[in-house]
């Protein structure tokens, strides 16, 4: 991409944030898988029109991801609170989720590109971890490798 294409995609990007959190109340932009990360997609928009911290979503497919941030969205939108550092099972079919506050700047800004653009720098945000098929999270014992690699944790982890 040559730098004035780089600058349009920025730009067209930009609107279609704003537009998106000006009729929905956040937006929800979706990375593919790169130089070894997996896929991941994250809100913007949150922090501004509901004071709540960002979401951030790694390894499942981009559909699950879009609908999982939606939902929540929606949940905090109606005026409910997402539970931290805390098993939950509104958000994902046959697994629970565990939100963890994101307190690292650099996991923000290594992350969060347009996040940080929107908010005009650093916000809270969560990163919302899945279970593996046993519903066990990365951080517990017998935590499956195979999903090791799909979902970095870039949250503070539960104390036992």
């Amino acid at each position: 991409m040559t730098p004035e294409e780089h600058k349009k995609h920025d730009q067209e990007t930009e609107q279609a944030i704003i537009r998106g959190v000006e009729k929905y109340g956040w937006f929800i932009p979706f990375f593919k898988s790169e130089g070894g990360q997996p896929p991941f997609g994250y809100t913007i928009g949150l922090w501004q029109t509901l004071q709540h911290p960002e979401l951030i979503m790694f390894g499942l497919p981009p559909q699950s991801i879009h609908q999982i941030l939606n939902t929540a969205g929606l949940i905090i939108k109606e005026g409910s609170e997402l539970p931290v550092l805390t098993r939950y099972d509104q958000l994902l079919e046959n697994s629970d989720v565990m939100l963890l506050p994101i307190l690292a700047e650099k996991d923000l800004r290594g992350h969060f590109g347009y996040g940080l653009w929107y908010n005009k720098g650093i916000f809270p945000a969560f990163q919302i971890v899945w279970g593996d098929t046993a519903n066990r999270f990365p951080w517990e014992a017998g935590f499956e490798e195979r999903f090791r690699a799909y979902q970095p944790i870039i949250g503070q982890i539960p104390k036992k």
